[in-house]
């Protein structure tokens, strides 16, 4: 509550690290109000007001190793391709109540590398592709997790594991087919999501469709 954040002096906390990057003239990567930099720079000076928090109570469903993630649409413009990527759902939801961490399996990686291939497969190409996937299947099947990389947001995903909470970020508020019917699902209104507004910014939600 706004109380209790008072009352730990969060706000002293904030102007305090306002102070220090705006003196060292690191306020452009404070943009990020809320969230990245300077949440990890408070983290780092306030560890006190902290606590961990494990990655399936804000688990944002990308899936891990194929191209884009799944959080943009296939580079490749055939009509079967946009099709597939409408009718898609995420492979680790069970329900729009239930939902586990996915992590792809070793046939599924050989298939879609080859699948992303824009030049005709060769032994070579073949043989990249086998020691790809079997590094990505390593990975999970030893250590049990998956270390997305910085650019994405450095996720620890616990495969197979429940989720708990969705942070549905960035685009999946925005123009990700199945979340946004997951997100119409739970608003009790289709279209409501991941429209427009007058200056073509991506709301997290129509207002002006709600009542």
């Amino acid at each position: 509550s706004l109380a209790r954040m008072r009352g730990s002096g969060w706000g002293i906390m904030v102007e305090s690290l306002l102070q220090v990057e705006l003196q060292a003239n690191r306020g452009n990567q404070l943009c990020e109000i809320g969230e990245g930099m300077p949440m990890h720079l408070l983290s780092l000076r306030h560890r006190d007001v902290f606590a961990p928090l494990p990655g399936e109570w804000s688990h944002e469903p990308r899936v891990p190793w194929i191209p884009t993630a799944g959080v943009d649409p296939p580079r490749y413009t055939t009509s079967n391709a946009r099709k597939m990527w409408e009718r898609h759902e995420h492979p680790g939801l069970l329900d729009p109540t239930r939902a586990f961490v996915y992590c792809p399996s070793f046939a599924e990686l050989l298939t879609m590398l080859m699948g992303v291939m824009v030049h005709p497969l060769t032994k070579v190409d073949f043989m990249q592709l086998l020691g790809r996937a079997n590094e990505s299947r390593w990975e999970r099947d030893e250590q049990g997790w998956v270390q997305e990389p910085s650019a994405l947001g450095s996720q620890v995903m616990r495969c197979g594991q429940p989720v708990l909470g969705m942070h549905m970020v960035r685009n999946f508020h925005s123009h990700v087919p199945w979340t946004l019917r997951l997100l119409d699902f739970w608003s009790n209104r289709k279209g409501l999501w991941g429209k427009p507004d007058a200056l073509n910014r991506k709301l997290p939600a129509r207002l002006d469709m709600m009542e």
